[in-house]
């Protein structure tokens, strides 16, 4: 009856309970957010944590989202996620937050994952911290991150030379790679396929 309403239903869901945050699309708005090449979906379905899968519905949907990956709005995604980080709180500063060099290392991680591998990467910084190796940044990122665990990371540190150069050169590397890459073509009858075959499902199960 939902999508034979006429009237607009709201299609997200947000609502808390008690220490969790919950917050989801309705199916139709997912997929429509999938075709165009939404990130934030990709790293739900990436997330190596979960406390519900549905076991029928989850790994088709994951392959709907692999063989539909768009490599360059997730690349932008991340650069852009980098850029607001690096001008908003890191350059030209002496001191600084450490957590923000994290905030900015890792979506630029994320995309050079990306743009050598062409698939979506794991959302955890250790995921991606090998791209970092051949960067003199590498060595400061692991002491910044060791005391982030050992819970010993003070409120201000002076800035890095090596990270901000890493940053900096990284954010004009990844923007001229999306000179080259191309937003796919999708094909939206599997898409519409998809849904339809969803919603039949649930009705003949109700």
């Amino acid at each position: 009856q939902w999508y034979l309403d006429l009237q607009d239903n709201a299609n997200t869901i947000e609502f808390k309970d008690n220490s969790f945050d919950f917050s989801g699309w309705e199916l139709g708005k997912s997929l429509k957010l999938l075709s165009k090449g939404n990130t934030q979906l990709q790293e739900w379905l990436n997330s190596p944590i979960y406390y519900i899968r549905d076991p029928e519905f989850f790994p088709s949907f994951k392959e709907l989202a692999a063989s539909n990956f768009n490599k360059r709005s997730t690349i932008r995604y991340y650069l852009t996620l980098s850029e607001k980080v690096y001008n908003g709180h890191i350059k030209g500063r002496a001191y600084m937050d450490p957590n923000m060099y994290l905030k900015a290392i890792r979506p630029l991680l994320c995309g050079l994952y990306v743009q050598k591998k062409g698939i979506m990467p794991l959302i955890q910084i250790d995921a991606s911290i090998d791209l970092l190796k051949p960067y003199d940044a590498y060595d400061p990122v692991l002491e910044i991150l060791k005391a982030k665990r050992g819970e010993t990371l003070g409120s201000f540190n002076a800035a890095n030379e090596y990270i901000n150069d890493f940053i900096e050169e990284t954010m004009y590397f990844l923007d001229m790679c999306l000179l080259d890459v191309k937003t796919p073509e999708i094909d939206m009858v599997t898409f519409n396929n998809f849904l339809y075959k969803q919603i039949m499902d649930f009705t003949n199960e109700v």
